[in-house]
Protein backbone atom coordinates (compact mmCIF):
# COMPACT_ATOMS: atom_id res chain seq x y z
CA UNK A 1 0.00 0.00 0.00
CA UNK A 2 2.62 2.45 0.67
CA UNK A 3 4.38 1.52 -1.92
CA UNK A 4 2.04 1.83 -4.47
CA UNK A 5 0.86 5.66 -3.18
CA UNK A 6 2.69 6.37 -0.33
CA UNK A 7 1.00 9.22 0.80
CA UNK A 8 -2.98 7.79 0.57
CA UNK A 9 -1.14 4.78 2.70
CA UNK A 10 -0.33 6.89 4.94
CA UNK A 11 -3.61 8.31 5.60
CA UNK A 12 -5.23 4.89 5.42
CA UNK A 13 -2.66 3.45 7.98
CA UNK A 14 -3.07 6.44 10.45
CA UNK A 15 0.39 6.57 10.34
CA UNK A 16 3.34 9.22 10.52
CA UNK A 17 6.11 9.79 7.72
CA UNK A 18 8.60 8.58 10.15
CA UNK A 19 6.79 4.99 10.54
CA UNK A 20 5.79 4.88 7.10
CA UNK A 21 9.39 5.61 5.83
CA UNK A 22 10.44 2.96 7.95
CA UNK A 23 7.93 0.30 6.96
CA UNK A 24 9.14 1.28 3.23
CA UNK A 25 12.74 0.58 3.82
CA UNK A 26 11.89 -3.05 5.40
CA UNK A 27 13.73 -5.82 3.10
CA UNK A 28 11.26 -8.50 1.59
CA UNK A 29 13.23 -10.76 3.87
CA UNK A 30 12.52 -8.52 7.05
CA UNK A 31 8.86 -8.41 6.02
CA UNK A 32 8.73 -12.22 5.89
CA UNK A 33 9.77 -12.68 9.18
CA UNK A 34 7.20 -10.57 10.68
CA UNK A 35 4.60 -11.96 8.80
CA UNK A 36 5.99 -15.44 10.18
CA UNK A 37 5.90 -14.63 13.80
CA UNK A 38 2.29 -15.05 14.04
CA UNK A 39 2.28 -11.42 16.16
CA UNK A 40 -0.04 -8.71 16.25
CA UNK A 41 1.58 -5.67 16.65
CA UNK A 42 0.21 -2.52 18.19
CA UNK A 43 3.61 -0.99 18.42
CA UNK A 44 6.29 -1.34 15.75
CA UNK A 45 9.51 -0.47 17.37
CA UNK A 46 12.40 -0.48 14.14
CA UNK A 47 14.75 -0.88 16.37
CA UNK A 48 13.74 -4.43 17.33
CA UNK A 49 12.54 -5.30 13.48
CA UNK A 50 14.43 -8.59 12.54
CA UNK A 51 17.47 -8.22 11.16
CA UNK A 52 18.13 -5.20 12.94
CA UNK A 53 21.23 -4.94 15.47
Amino acid sequence: MLRADYEQGKRQLGISDDIAASIVALTPHQIEAIAASGELFCEFRIENAPGRA
